[in-house]
C-alpha cells in the first residue's frame, strides 16, 4: 500500500479503533487514546516486530520534541519516520484480531500527530504523546 494511502486508511479507522480497543463509546472530537487513562487487567502481548516498530515511534517522538523550534524540515522527517514504521509493522506484527485493532488504532494517532507537527508542533507532539502512553497502558511492551 502507498504511504499516504496508508495514511489516509490510518487516519479513517483510528478513532473507531481505539474506541472498541476501549470497550467503550468515544465523543466525535475526543479519541479514546486521548481521553482513557485506566490500565486493563492484563495487556496485550508484543512480537519482535512491534517491539522494533514501536521503539522506533518512540525515538522519532523523541527527536521531535527535541527540536526547538520545529522547522518544516523536521516535521517533514519525523513523518516520514512515522510512515516508515507504521509500513514496517502494518507488513510484520502478527496480533490477535482485538490487539491488531487497537494497534491501529494507535497508529493512525501517530500518524495524524505527525502530519500535524508542520502546521502545529505542539499539538502534534501531544497527539503522539498520548497515542504512546495508549499504547504503554495496552500493551506488554519491555522497558528500554
Amino acid at each position: 500500500m502507498y504511504p499516504i494511502a496508508l495514511s489516509f486508511a490510518l487516519a479513517l479507522i483510528a478513532p473507531a479503533a481505539l474506541a472498541a480497543a476501549a470497550g467503550g463509546h468515544e465523543h466525535h472530537h475526543h479519541p479514546a487514546a486521548a481521553t482513557e487513562t485506566a490500565a486493563p487487567a492484563t495487556r496485550w502481548p508484543v512480537d519482535a516486530a512491534l517491539r522494533q516498530g514501536m521503539d522506533g515511534m518512540r525515538s522519532a517522538h523523541e527527536q521531535a520534541r527535541a527540536r526547538k523550534p520545529m522547522t518544516a524540515d523536521a516535521a517533514r522527517a519525523t513523518l516520514r519516520a512515522v510512515q516508515d514504521q507504521v509500513s514496517f509493522m502494518v507488513k510484520n506484527c502478527k496480533l490477535e484480531p482485538a490487539a491488531d485493532a487497537a494497534l491501529h488504532g494507535v497508529l493512525g494517532e501517530l500518524m495524524a500527530g505527525a502530519a500535524t507537527l508542520e502546521r502545529e508542533p505542539e499539538q502534534g507532539l501531544a497527539r503522539m504523546e498520548r497515542a504512546l502512553a495508549y499504547y504503554a497502558r495496552r500493551f506488554a511492551h519491555p522497558a528500554r
